[in-house]
């Protein structure tokens, strides 16, 4: 349990397409005493940063800039995401340059939630795991739907085959080892209010026993 904060800090994870976004979405409209921290919208942020950009161009190339001077995700993703070495190389290097500038900005919300007095942080994270995001968080959350139901979503919302799912999916720790390591777990095999639901149960129940002080351990099962 990480102790630079006392706010607890739930770590969403699931597999690509689980929809774990969605949930907790669902669950900060309805609860303002919970912040949601996006991984994704803050990696989107940190690309946009002068220093970030000049470290990219001097990596990648101008290969991976729009015309408008911006990082071209698609572009760069075609880079550092699949099987190869070079493929392997280059995430690395892209996650050298971006993952502590996005720890950073993890860091100071959560540090501003806490002085907002808020009741608790939700961090949804694709690679919480594998950046080692996870030491922030004080129980991780796993967003359940089968394998099948994520890729109709995916092909349905982002136009992405099985092969892509496949590449993208490579660069990640696997489903069973986020769900082993997951103090939770939620169905959202239905819909985004079922999932939320329980979502928010866990939270209601955690946060309980947090200020009640019992057990020793409030985020095991």
């Amino acid at each position: 349990m990480p102790d630079h904060t006392h706010i607890p800090v739930f770590g969403i994870v699931g597999g690509i397409g689980s929809g774990k976004s969605s949930v907790a979405r669902w669950v900060v409209t309805r609860d303002p005493a919970v912040v949601l921290i996006n991984g994704d919208e803050v990696g989107h942020e940190v690309l946009t940063h002068k220093a970030v950009q000049e470290a990219i161009r001097q990596r990648f190339g101008g290969g991976v800039f729009d015309g408008a001077g911006q990082i071209d995700r698609r572009s760069l993703g075609q880079i550092v995401f699949g099987p190869s070495d070079e493929n392997h190389a280059a995430r690395r290097d892209l996650e050298g340059i971006v993952h502590p500038r996005i720890r950073e900005t993890f860091e100071k919300r959560i540090a501003d939630a806490e002085a907002a007095k808020k009741h608790a942080v939700l961090l949804d994270a694709a690679v919480l795991f594998e950046a080692g995001w996870n030491d922030l968080c004080h129980a991780i959350v796993f967003i359940d739907v089968p394998r099948g139901e994520r890729l109709s979503r995916l092909h349905a919302g982002r136009g992405w085959d099985e092969a892509e799912v496949e590449r993208r999916e490579a660069s990640q720790v696997s489903l069973e080892t986020k769900r082993s390591r997951a103090n939770f777990v939620i169905d959202n095999a239905h819909s985004v209010d079922e999932a939320g639901r329980q979502l928010t149960e866990v939270l209601s129940k955690t946060l309980t026993r947090i200020h009640a002080q019992t057990p020793s351990d409030p985020f095991r099962n």
